[in-house]
């Protein structure tokens, strides 16, 4: 049998999805993105400043979320993406 390994192209990343995501739509990327080596964050998911300044991409809809990301994102000097 073949077996084939696929490169983790998610490691180490933290990916935040907004909620304006479809519930299916979401599902499946969360699925993919931790299938190769990332780390989703949801609405319910974020609890304070330190897990907010370890995202390093944000996916969906500009909600209040993606403002305090950013907020602390130039606070700590780093840089986040916007999808």
């Amino acid at each position: 049998m073949l077996k084939i390994n696929f490169p983790n192209v998610f490691n180490n990343q933290y990916i935040y999805l907004s909620s304006s995501l479809p519930i299916d739509e979401s599902s499946k990327l969360k699925r993919h993105i931790e299938a190769y080596g990332g780390q989703v964050l949801s609405t319910k998911d974020i609890r304070n400043d330190k897990q907010l300044a370890c995202i390093t991409h944000c996916v969906g809809e500009r909600d209040t979320t993606f403002d305090r990301i950013d907020l602390i994102k130039k606070q700590t000097q780093t840089n986040v993406t916007h999808i």
